[in-house]
């Protein structure tokens, strides 16, 4: 895997193209590697091999004067996400994920940008470049 900045980085969720307002993204995912302690081995540690999971959020900056619920998803739906490292296209994560309690905040008085961060949960298989 190649080194990138995320200078340019963007992310898609479900049906929508592009999330304009895409502040930041961060991931996590790969395999569990379970443990247990195994008479064989004098009680000794072992590893097993684990299942795929991960989990994450995305921060987007929100216009107060604009309908949240029709802008991306709703909380607890299960999404496509495709996370951008660059503008150019490189897709550094992808697959289905399901999103958690979002986070809004802080919130102005002026009625200025608002932060949101939803958090995910990994769905199924993803692939990671």
């Amino acid at each position: 895997m190649s080194a990138h900045s995320g200078k340019h980085g963007e992310l898609t969720v479900g049906s929508c193209s592009s999330v304009n307002e895409l502040r930041s993204w961060e991931f996590e995912g790969g395999d569990d590697t379970p443990t247990y302690f195994s008479r064989n081995g004098a009680g000794s540690q072992q590893t097993v091999d684990g299942a795929f999971s991960g989990s994450g959020s995305f921060m987007i900056n929100w216009d107060p004067s604009v309908s949240f619920s029709s802008s991306v998803a709703t909380t607890g739906q299960l999404v496509q996400l495709n996370l951008y490292a660059q503008r150019s296209g490189f897709v550094q994560c992808s697959g289905q994920a399901r999103l958690g309690k979002f986070k809004y905040g802080p919130v102005n008085r002026d009625g200025t940008i608002v932060t949101i961060t939803i958090p995910f949960q990994t769905h199924g298989p993803w692939t990671i470049n």
